[in-house]
């Protein structure tokens, strides 16, 4: 490999299922992996020696997914019955807390608490969208993160057809529905 070198390998949980970066306020660097048994949060302040500073258990999942808007993380597991899970890093890495969010989705096709999802995306905005939930036949379902930021409030959902993944750009949602073999663009 060209213009590559690896500066630090960490192997503390076995299984990894997804990575997202975040930096804090202060400028620091982190590296968020979700693992099969919950989220591990490492400090790259030595990018050679990568310092676990916060493991948020959650339920035993081949597949979560990272996101971050401003000070919050957010995490989905597509097993167990974690919902919607926000890290509040706002005073990280000294104090990083976890809150688990199950809302109502008041969708069209079997509305009810999230429990899972498989995917997840966040616009410029500031909306979040998941993919794959136990609501709304799988469909992209819509939740507001802005207003009031690490407590999502369910604003709405894109058609009842499994969505492996979202994109959001604008305002256009772009979906794998794999289940139906389709690529769905809505406005």
């Amino acid at each position: 490999t060209k213009n590559l070198e690896k500066l630090a390998q960490v192997d503390q949980f076995g299984q990894y299922n997804d990575i997202w970066g975040y930096v804090d306020r202060s400028g620091q660097e982190y590296a968020i992996l979700g693992t099969r048994t919950g989220t591990a949060i490492y400090l790259l302040t030595d990018p050679r020696n990568p310092q676990l500073v916060k493991v948020i258990p959650g339920a035993n999942s081949i597949w979560r997914d990272i996101k971050s808007r401003g000070d919050f993380i957010y995490v989905v597991a597509d097993q167990g019955a974690d919902g919607i899970v926000a890290i509040d890093m706002s005073k990280a890495p000294t104090t990083i807390t976890a809150q688990f969010y199950n809302p109502i989705a008041a969708t069209g096709v079997n509305p009810g608490p999230i429990t899972k999802c498989h995917n997840l995306w966040i616009d410029e905005k500031g909306y979040l969208y998941l993919s794959g939930c136990n609501v709304q036949a799988g469909g992209v379902v819509i939740f507001d993160i802005f207003t009031q930021p690490g407590v999502p409030t369910y604003v709405g959902a894109a058609d009842a057809r499994y969505s492996h993944d979202n994109f959001v750009r604008g305002d256009t949602l772009w979906s794998a529905d794999i289940n139906s073999g389709l690529f769905s663009v809505t406005d």
